[in-house]
């Protein structure tokens, strides 16, 4: 139902060119150093000028003067250049965050721009559907996720809480160059205990599941929609129910390591569990972290 919603905005969204694909993988590179304590320009860049240089080297130079453009456009509309805005605050960079961070990024685009004509490999082409190299994992990809969780079950006559951990793997899509499509296979389990702490009201379930989900995908956070058909309960011990998960997911990603593109973020989910003749049907709230990798099949 939630997919049902979301994809037809995902399908107006508007396509992302190889000119801002180009921009958000430099300030994302940025914006990461950023975080880690952005020191001096000079040292900074060179450092980060490899893995800008891997996007640089995909875009056709006509992108590249396009983005420059647009980089200069957006350095004016915050008030640059930062040398005369420091000046006018009184030589305060307080408030001045965003321009801060732009003129980095513009530092960063114009050295890898520059090494551009020199040092990209022979092997590394220019290409006019270029959609980003930091941005989003690849066109597909396969994806592996796993954290903890911690949750509490409501049935129609009590109940409990408890945690436990879980994963998933999934072959993914991206069918727009911001958008998604994920399908794979789930599983997990936890440890459930009642109120009173009785080791007689504990118990153990696992889950089984076809985790389908739609991801955003910004520059550098993601935000996702999920529905999981599931199993619960333990093979060849107790009787497996039927249920059906919803899920919100949020989280950010790292820099490309290889063909790996590193993700941590969090997750809440709901499930209704169907109920049998000896159990009521129950409802569970969890919610936990997850860390995970998508790794690039095709670009």
């Amino acid at each position: 139902m939630i997919a049902a919603v979301v994809l037809p905005v995902a399908l107006l969204s508007t396509p992302l060119g190889p000119a801002e694909a180009l921009l958000q993988d430099v300030g994302k590179l940025v914006f990461l150093r950023e975080q880690q304590g952005w020191k001096i320009d000079r040292y900074d860049v060179e450092s980060l000028l490899p893995d800008a240089m891997l996007s640089m080297c995909r875009v056709p130079e006509e992108q590249r003067q396009q983005a420059q453009w647009e980089l200069d456009r957006r350095l004016k509309a915050l008030g640059g250049p930062l040398s005369d805005a420091y000046e006018k605050a009184g030589k305060k960079i307080a408030g001045l965050e965003r321009l801060l961070h732009m003129s980095r990024v513009r530092l960063l685009f114009l050295a890898a721009r520059d090494r551009a004509a020199t040092d990209c490999p022979v092997y590394i082409e220019p290409n006019h559907q270029f959609a980003g190299e930091q941005i989003h994992p690849g066109r597909w990809s396969f994806g592996t996720e796993g954290g903890g969780v911690f949750g509490v079950v409501r049935s129609a006559d009590d109940w409990s809480f408890g945690g436990g951990g879980g994963g998933r793997f999934t072959i993914n899509h991206v069918f727009r160059p911001r958008w998604s499509a994920r399908i794979g296979f789930a599983g997990g389990g936890g440890a459930l205990m009642s109120p009173s702490l009785s080791t007689e009201g504990m118990s153990v379930e696992m889950t089984l599941g076809i985790p389908i989900a739609l991801r955003r995908q910004g520059a550098i956070w993601h935000t996702e929609v999920e529905v999981e058909p599931e199993l619960v309960g333990v093979p060849f011990v107790t009787e497996l129910r039927p249920a059906l998960q919803f899920g919100l997911a949020a989280g950010f990603s790292y820099v490309r390591v290889r063909q790996a593109l590193p993700t941590v973020g969090f997750r809440i989910t709901l499930t209704r569990v169907a109920g049998t003749e000896d159990q009521p049907a129950a409802l569970a709230l969890r919610a936990g972290a997850r860390v995970g990798f998508d790794w690039r099949i095709v670009r």
